[in-house]
Protein backbone atom coordinates (compact mmCIF):
# COMPACT_ATOMS: atom_id res chain seq x y z
CA UNK A 1 0.00 0.00 0.00
CA UNK A 2 3.05 2.44 0.64
CA UNK A 3 3.67 2.06 -2.67
CA UNK A 4 0.77 4.42 -3.66
CA UNK A 5 1.42 6.60 -0.86
CA UNK A 6 3.31 9.77 -2.56
CA UNK A 7 4.65 12.47 0.00
CA UNK A 8 5.84 16.01 -1.51
CA UNK A 9 6.44 18.80 1.02
CA UNK A 10 4.70 19.77 4.52
CA UNK A 11 1.82 17.83 5.09
CA UNK A 12 1.17 17.34 1.07
CA UNK A 13 0.34 13.71 0.34
CA UNK A 14 -1.34 11.50 -2.43
CA UNK A 15 -2.46 8.10 -2.57
CA UNK A 16 -3.81 6.42 -5.22
CA UNK A 17 -6.47 3.84 -5.12
CA UNK A 18 -9.51 2.32 -6.76
CA UNK A 19 -11.57 5.13 -6.12
CA UNK A 20 -9.27 7.68 -7.78
CA UNK A 21 -6.72 10.10 -6.29
CA UNK A 22 -6.85 11.36 -3.44
CA UNK A 23 -5.00 14.84 -2.51
CA UNK A 24 -4.37 15.50 1.51
CA UNK A 25 -3.04 19.45 1.78
CA UNK A 26 -1.52 20.23 -1.11
CA UNK A 27 0.86 22.47 -1.27
CA UNK A 28 3.53 23.63 -3.72
CA UNK A 29 2.02 21.98 -6.53
CA UNK A 30 4.01 22.59 -9.98
CA UNK A 31 2.02 20.65 -12.33
CA UNK A 32 -2.02 21.64 -13.54
CA UNK A 33 -3.23 17.49 -13.10
CA UNK A 34 -6.94 18.28 -12.26
CA UNK A 35 -6.87 14.37 -11.45
CA UNK A 36 -8.36 14.80 -7.31
CA UNK A 37 -11.17 12.21 -7.06
CA UNK A 38 -10.89 14.18 -3.56
CA UNK A 39 -9.24 16.73 -1.38
CA UNK A 40 -8.72 16.72 2.37
CA UNK A 41 -7.62 19.61 4.24
CA UNK A 42 -6.57 19.37 7.60
CA UNK A 43 -6.45 23.13 8.66
CA UNK A 44 -6.41 26.65 7.44
CA UNK A 45 -3.15 27.27 7.72
CA UNK A 46 -1.08 28.49 4.53
CA UNK A 47 0.97 25.35 4.45
CA UNK A 48 -1.91 23.43 4.31
CA UNK A 49 -5.14 25.01 2.65
CA UNK A 50 -3.59 26.74 -0.40
CA UNK A 51 -6.19 27.78 -3.11
CA UNK A 52 -3.73 27.90 -5.34
CA UNK A 53 -2.30 24.61 -5.56
CA UNK A 54 -5.20 23.35 -5.01
CA UNK A 55 -7.05 24.73 -8.04
CA UNK A 56 -4.41 22.72 -9.92
CA UNK A 57 -5.51 18.91 -8.63
CA UNK A 58 -9.15 19.60 -8.69
CA UNK A 59 -11.84 19.38 -11.04
CA UNK A 60 -15.49 19.97 -11.55
CA UNK A 61 -15.57 16.30 -10.34
CA UNK A 62 -13.51 15.84 -6.93
CA UNK A 63 -15.22 16.06 -3.23
CA UNK A 64 -13.40 18.76 -1.13
CA UNK A 65 -13.23 17.79 2.61
CA UNK A 66 -12.88 20.36 4.86
CA UNK A 67 -13.09 20.88 8.55
CA UNK A 68 -16.41 22.49 9.53
CA UNK A 69 -14.79 25.54 11.07
CA UNK A 70 -13.33 26.10 7.61
CA UNK A 71 -16.74 26.11 5.36
CA UNK A 72 -16.45 30.04 4.72
CA UNK A 73 -12.88 30.21 3.68
CA UNK A 74 -13.37 26.66 1.22
CA UNK A 75 -16.33 28.83 -0.60
CA UNK A 76 -14.02 30.38 -3.03
CA UNK A 77 -13.34 27.14 -4.44
CA UNK A 78 -17.14 26.22 -4.70
CA UNK A 79 -16.63 26.56 -8.64
CA UNK A 80 -14.21 24.69 -9.29
CA UNK A 81 -15.25 21.30 -7.47
CA UNK A 82 -18.04 19.02 -7.63
CA UNK A 83 -19.19 19.53 -3.73
CA UNK A 84 -17.44 20.75 -0.62
CA UNK A 85 -18.00 18.57 2.47
CA UNK A 86 -17.45 19.60 6.35
CA UNK A 87 -16.45 17.30 8.76
CA UNK A 88 -16.33 17.86 12.94
CA UNK A 89 -13.64 16.28 14.50
CA UNK A 90 -14.32 12.85 16.24
CA UNK A 91 -16.59 11.62 13.33
CA UNK A 92 -16.90 8.19 10.88
CA UNK A 93 -18.25 9.30 7.64
CA UNK A 94 -18.95 7.85 4.28
CA UNK A 95 -18.25 10.43 1.40
CA UNK A 96 -19.60 8.69 -1.90
CA UNK A 97 -16.84 5.33 -1.49
CA UNK A 98 -14.10 6.97 0.22
CA UNK A 99 -14.60 5.61 4.45
CA UNK A 100 -13.01 8.02 6.71
CA UNK A 101 -12.87 9.02 10.46
CA UNK A 102 -11.74 12.44 11.59
CA UNK A 103 -9.30 12.83 14.80
CA UNK A 104 -9.15 15.73 16.41
CA UNK A 105 -5.47 17.73 16.09
CA UNK A 106 -4.29 20.25 18.15
CA UNK A 107 -0.91 21.46 20.15
CA UNK A 108 -1.18 20.62 23.86
CA UNK A 109 0.96 23.38 25.17
CA UNK A 110 1.78 25.47 22.35
CA UNK A 111 -0.68 28.36 20.69
CA UNK A 112 -0.45 27.43 17.14
CA UNK A 113 -3.34 24.48 16.53
CA UNK A 114 -5.55 25.39 19.96
CA UNK A 115 -8.04 22.20 20.19
CA UNK A 116 -11.54 24.39 19.88
CA UNK A 117 -10.26 25.75 16.39
CA UNK A 118 -11.67 22.70 15.33
CA UNK A 119 -8.69 20.83 13.00
CA UNK A 120 -8.46 17.33 12.06
CA UNK A 121 -5.97 14.62 11.03
CA UNK A 122 -7.64 11.92 9.23
CA UNK A 123 -7.83 8.06 9.00
CA UNK A 124 -8.58 6.46 5.77
CA UNK A 125 -10.10 3.31 5.17
CA UNK A 126 -8.44 1.97 1.89
CA UNK A 127 -7.82 -1.87 0.14
CA UNK A 128 -7.79 -2.81 3.64
CA UNK A 129 -5.99 -0.84 5.51
CA UNK A 130 -6.30 2.11 7.94
CA UNK A 131 -4.06 4.93 6.66
CA UNK A 132 -3.29 7.59 9.34
CA UNK A 133 -2.85 11.36 7.96
CA UNK A 134 -2.08 13.16 11.79
CA UNK A 135 -2.01 16.53 10.68
CA UNK A 136 -0.57 19.18 12.62
CA UNK A 137 -0.93 17.33 15.85
CA UNK A 138 0.97 16.77 19.19
CA UNK A 139 1.03 13.26 20.51
CA UNK A 140 -2.76 13.61 22.10
CA UNK A 141 -4.78 11.28 23.68
CA UNK A 142 -6.56 10.71 20.45
CA UNK A 143 -3.89 10.49 18.57
CA UNK A 144 -2.87 7.56 21.01
CA UNK A 145 -5.70 6.01 20.74
CA UNK A 146 -6.15 5.67 16.81
CA UNK A 147 -5.64 1.98 15.37
CA UNK A 148 -4.28 1.89 12.10
CA UNK A 149 -1.70 0.03 9.58
CA UNK A 150 0.16 3.18 8.35
CA UNK A 151 0.50 6.16 10.14
CA UNK A 152 2.13 9.97 8.65
CA UNK A 153 3.01 11.74 11.65
CA UNK A 154 4.10 15.14 11.80
CA UNK A 155 7.85 15.67 12.73
CA UNK A 156 8.97 19.04 12.68
CA UNK A 157 9.28 19.98 16.27
CA UNK A 158 8.13 23.89 16.32
CA UNK A 159 4.29 23.50 15.33
CA UNK A 160 3.76 19.63 15.86
CA UNK A 161 5.51 17.35 17.61
CA UNK A 162 8.93 16.45 17.29
CA UNK A 163 10.84 13.62 15.69
CA UNK A 164 11.35 12.03 19.39
CA UNK A 165 7.86 12.43 20.78
CA UNK A 166 6.63 11.01 16.92
CA UNK A 167 8.59 8.11 17.42
CA UNK A 168 7.04 7.62 20.83
CA UNK A 169 3.57 7.99 19.54
CA UNK A 170 4.42 6.05 16.38
CA UNK A 171 5.76 3.15 18.61
CA UNK A 172 2.18 2.93 21.65
CA UNK A 173 0.29 3.21 17.96
CA UNK A 174 2.27 0.37 16.54
CA UNK A 175 1.54 0.19 12.82
CA UNK A 176 3.02 -1.47 9.72
CA UNK A 177 4.65 1.22 8.55
CA UNK A 178 5.23 4.62 10.25
CA UNK A 179 5.84 7.74 7.48
CA UNK A 180 7.33 11.09 8.44
CA UNK A 181 5.64 14.48 7.09
CA UNK A 182 5.98 18.16 7.87
CA UNK A 183 9.63 18.68 8.41
CA UNK A 184 12.60 19.76 6.61
CA UNK A 185 10.55 22.77 4.32
CA UNK A 186 9.74 25.69 6.99
CA UNK A 187 10.28 24.01 9.89
CA UNK A 188 12.22 20.56 11.03
CA UNK A 189 15.86 18.98 8.96
CA UNK A 190 15.93 16.55 7.14
CA UNK A 191 17.76 14.29 9.19
CA UNK A 192 15.07 14.37 11.20
CA UNK A 193 13.36 11.28 9.68
CA UNK A 194 16.59 9.05 10.67
CA UNK A 195 15.19 9.60 14.43
CA UNK A 196 12.29 8.00 13.89
CA UNK A 197 14.08 5.37 11.24
CA UNK A 198 16.13 3.59 14.52
CA UNK A 199 13.51 3.56 16.38
CA UNK A 200 12.03 -0.29 16.85
CA UNK A 201 10.66 -1.89 19.59
CA UNK A 202 9.85 -5.71 20.24
CA UNK A 203 12.45 -6.49 17.42
CA UNK A 204 9.67 -4.81 15.08
CA UNK A 205 11.31 -2.05 12.52
CA UNK A 206 8.80 0.78 12.74
CA UNK A 207 9.69 3.47 10.30
CA UNK A 208 10.07 3.48 6.60
CA UNK A 209 12.25 6.35 5.57
CA UNK A 210 11.25 9.34 3.17
CA UNK A 211 14.13 8.04 1.17
CA UNK A 212 12.74 5.10 -0.34
CA UNK A 213 9.96 3.85 1.95
CA UNK A 214 10.10 -0.52 2.13
CA UNK A 215 6.63 -1.75 2.11
CA UNK A 216 5.90 -4.28 4.52
CA UNK A 217 4.40 -7.82 3.24
CA UNK A 218 1.79 -9.44 5.02
CA UNK A 219 2.43 -13.50 6.54
CA UNK A 220 -0.77 -14.29 5.28
CA UNK A 221 -3.20 -13.26 2.21
CA UNK A 222 -6.33 -12.37 3.37
CA UNK A 223 -9.50 -13.70 0.94
CA UNK A 224 -13.32 -12.61 1.45
CA UNK A 225 -15.85 -14.28 0.01
CA UNK A 226 -18.92 -13.06 -0.84
CA UNK A 227 -22.13 -15.13 -1.22
CA UNK A 228 -25.18 -14.77 -3.31
CA UNK A 229 -25.76 -11.41 -2.58
CA UNK A 230 -28.41 -11.16 -5.69
CA UNK A 231 -31.31 -8.83 -6.06
CA UNK A 232 -33.71 -11.91 -5.66
CA UNK A 233 -32.01 -13.04 -2.20
CA UNK A 234 -32.04 -9.65 -1.19
CA UNK A 235 -35.22 -7.86 -1.97
CA UNK A 236 -36.97 -10.28 -4.59
CA UNK A 237 -38.21 -13.73 -5.19
CA UNK A 238 -36.85 -14.57 -1.77
CA UNK A 239 -35.54 -11.41 -0.08
CA UNK A 240 -36.25 -10.54 3.82
CA UNK A 241 -35.66 -7.70 5.64
CA UNK A 242 -33.05 -9.20 7.47
CA UNK A 243 -31.41 -9.54 4.08
CA UNK A 244 -31.69 -5.84 3.18
CA UNK A 245 -30.58 -5.05 6.52
CA UNK A 246 -27.20 -6.46 6.16
CA UNK A 247 -26.21 -4.67 2.52
CA UNK A 248 -24.68 -1.86 4.17
CA UNK A 249 -22.18 -4.11 6.26
CA UNK A 250 -21.61 -6.45 3.34
CA UNK A 251 -20.60 -3.08 1.25
CA UNK A 252 -18.42 -1.83 4.04
CA UNK A 253 -17.06 -5.32 4.33
CA UNK A 254 -15.48 -5.70 0.79
CA UNK A 255 -14.46 -2.07 0.96
CA UNK A 256 -11.71 -3.58 3.78
CA UNK A 257 -10.17 -5.75 0.95
CA UNK A 258 -8.05 -5.28 -1.64
CA UNK A 259 -10.08 -6.08 -4.67
CA UNK A 260 -8.34 -8.74 -6.27
CA UNK A 261 -8.92 -10.93 -2.52
CA UNK A 262 -12.52 -10.36 -2.95
CA UNK A 263 -14.38 -13.35 -4.45
CA UNK A 264 -18.54 -13.58 -5.01
CA UNK A 265 -20.72 -16.25 -5.81
CA UNK A 266 -24.02 -16.18 -7.91
CA UNK A 267 -26.50 -18.45 -7.54
CA UNK A 268 -27.46 -19.37 -11.02
CA UNK A 269 -30.41 -21.54 -12.36
CA UNK A 270 -31.49 -22.31 -15.79
CA UNK A 271 -35.29 -21.98 -17.36
CA UNK A 272 -36.36 -25.64 -16.21
CA UNK A 273 -35.42 -24.78 -12.47
CA UNK A 274 -38.68 -25.77 -11.42
CA UNK A 275 -37.93 -29.48 -12.36
CA UNK A 276 -34.69 -30.30 -10.88
CA UNK A 277 -34.35 -32.14 -7.67
CA UNK A 278 -34.66 -28.48 -5.80
CA UNK A 279 -37.23 -26.90 -7.58
CA UNK A 280 -39.09 -29.74 -6.62
CA UNK A 281 -38.13 -28.92 -2.94
CA UNK A 282 -38.59 -25.46 -3.63
CA UNK A 283 -40.63 -23.91 -5.80
CA UNK A 284 -40.22 -20.80 -6.00
CA UNK A 285 -37.90 -19.16 -9.48
CA UNK A 286 -34.91 -17.60 -8.26
CA UNK A 287 -31.61 -16.35 -9.98
CA UNK A 288 -32.49 -17.66 -13.22
CA UNK A 289 -29.43 -16.60 -15.26
CA UNK A 290 -30.00 -13.18 -17.18
CA UNK A 291 -32.72 -12.23 -15.02
CA UNK A 292 -33.02 -8.88 -12.94
CA UNK A 293 -33.22 -11.23 -9.72
CA UNK A 294 -29.98 -12.83 -10.73
CA UNK A 295 -27.50 -9.48 -10.87
CA UNK A 296 -25.91 -8.74 -8.13
CA UNK A 297 -27.66 -6.13 -5.67
CA UNK A 298 -26.67 -2.54 -7.30
CA UNK A 299 -24.44 -1.18 -4.12
CA UNK A 300 -22.70 -4.75 -3.63
CA UNK A 301 -21.90 -4.91 -7.48
CA UNK A 302 -20.68 -1.27 -7.52
CA UNK A 303 -18.06 -1.89 -3.96
CA UNK A 304 -16.92 -5.21 -5.56
CA UNK A 305 -16.51 -3.95 -9.51
CA UNK A 306 -13.42 -5.71 -10.79
CA UNK A 307 -13.87 -9.15 -8.26
CA UNK A 308 -14.02 -12.52 -9.66
CA UNK A 309 -17.34 -14.18 -9.47
CA UNK A 310 -17.96 -17.48 -9.73
CA UNK A 311 -21.64 -19.06 -10.51
CA UNK A 312 -22.58 -21.91 -9.23
CA UNK A 313 -25.49 -24.14 -9.94
CA UNK A 314 -26.30 -25.53 -6.34
CA UNK A 315 -25.78 -24.79 -2.33
CA UNK A 316 -22.12 -24.96 -2.56
CA UNK A 317 -18.87 -24.55 -5.42
CA UNK A 318 -16.62 -26.79 -5.89
CA UNK A 319 -15.42 -24.45 -8.95
CA UNK A 320 -14.57 -21.76 -6.09
CA UNK A 321 -13.01 -24.58 -3.27
CA UNK A 322 -10.94 -25.42 -6.15
CA UNK A 323 -10.05 -21.62 -6.99
CA UNK A 324 -9.12 -20.90 -3.43
CA UNK A 325 -6.68 -24.51 -2.93
CA UNK A 326 -5.18 -23.47 -5.96
CA UNK A 327 -4.23 -20.05 -3.94
CA UNK A 328 -3.19 -21.84 -0.77
CA UNK A 329 -1.19 -24.11 -2.60
CA UNK A 330 1.20 -21.51 -3.12
CA UNK A 331 1.09 -19.05 0.05
CA UNK A 332 -0.24 -18.97 2.64
CA UNK A 333 -4.27 -17.40 3.68
CA UNK A 334 -6.79 -17.37 5.53
CA UNK A 335 -11.00 -16.92 4.22
CA UNK A 336 -13.33 -14.74 5.50
CA UNK A 337 -17.22 -15.61 4.50
CA UNK A 338 -20.29 -13.25 4.00
CA UNK A 339 -23.73 -12.87 2.28
CA UNK A 340 -27.00 -15.17 1.77
CA UNK A 341 -28.37 -16.88 3.47
CA UNK A 342 -26.22 -18.09 5.79
CA UNK A 343 -28.53 -21.62 6.56
CA UNK A 344 -28.07 -22.56 2.63
CA UNK A 345 -25.11 -21.26 0.74
CA UNK A 346 -23.09 -19.78 3.32
CA UNK A 347 -23.09 -23.09 5.41
CA UNK A 348 -22.80 -25.02 2.50
CA UNK A 349 -19.78 -22.93 0.99
CA UNK A 350 -17.83 -22.93 4.02
CA UNK A 351 -18.06 -26.65 4.79
CA UNK A 352 -16.85 -27.28 1.41
CA UNK A 353 -13.76 -25.34 1.40
CA UNK A 354 -13.64 -26.76 5.24
CA UNK A 355 -13.06 -30.05 3.98
CA UNK A 356 -11.19 -29.32 0.93
CA UNK A 357 -8.28 -27.33 3.04
CA UNK A 358 -8.63 -27.98 6.57
CA UNK A 359 -5.47 -26.45 7.34
CA UNK A 360 -6.61 -23.12 6.39
CA UNK A 361 -8.55 -20.59 9.12
CA UNK A 362 -12.25 -20.06 7.67
CA UNK A 363 -14.06 -17.47 9.47
CA UNK A 364 -17.65 -16.40 8.99
CA UNK A 365 -18.97 -12.51 10.29
CA UNK A 366 -22.42 -13.16 11.56
CA UNK A 367 -23.64 -9.51 11.11
CA UNK A 368 -22.50 -9.46 7.39
CA UNK A 369 -24.97 -12.71 6.60
CA UNK A 370 -28.65 -13.05 6.95
CA UNK A 371 -30.51 -16.64 7.07
CA UNK A 372 -33.91 -17.46 5.38
CA UNK A 373 -35.37 -16.84 9.33
CA UNK A 374 -33.10 -15.66 12.25
CA UNK A 375 -33.47 -18.96 14.10
CA UNK A 376 -32.47 -20.69 10.89
CA UNK A 377 -29.18 -18.07 10.52
CA UNK A 378 -28.28 -18.87 14.82
CA UNK A 379 -28.63 -22.33 13.74
CA UNK A 380 -26.54 -22.40 10.85
CA UNK A 381 -23.46 -20.42 12.97
CA UNK A 382 -23.74 -22.84 15.47
CA UNK A 383 -23.56 -25.76 12.83
CA UNK A 384 -20.10 -23.79 11.17
CA UNK A 385 -18.81 -23.12 14.78
CA UNK A 386 -18.98 -26.64 16.00
CA UNK A 387 -16.47 -27.40 12.64
CA UNK A 388 -14.37 -25.30 13.69
CA UNK A 389 -15.11 -22.42 11.75
CA UNK A 390 -14.74 -19.06 13.74
CA UNK A 391 -17.78 -17.11 13.84
CA UNK A 392 -17.29 -13.65 14.42
CA UNK A 393 -19.92 -10.88 15.95
CA UNK A 394 -22.39 -13.94 16.26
Amino acid sequence: MTKKIEVFVQNSIRITDRLGRIYIDPVKVYEESHDASYVLITHDHYDHFSPDDIAKVVSDRTILVVPERMADKAEELHDMVGRIVTVKPGVYREIDWLELETVPAYNILKPFHPKNAGWVGYILRLDGKRIYIAGDTDATKEAKAVKCDIALVPIGGTYTMDANKAAELVNILRPDVAIPVHYGTFVGSPGDDEVLYRIKKSGKDLMGNMAGLQEREEDMRKLLIVVDMQKDFVDGALGTKEAVGIVPAVVSKIREYPIEDVFLTRDTHQRDYLSTQEGKNLPVEHCIEGTPGWQLDEKVALAAEGAKIVNKPTFGSTELADIIKGISDKEEISIELIGLCTDICVVSNALLLKATIPEVEISVDASCCAGVTPEKHQSALETMSSCQITIKNG
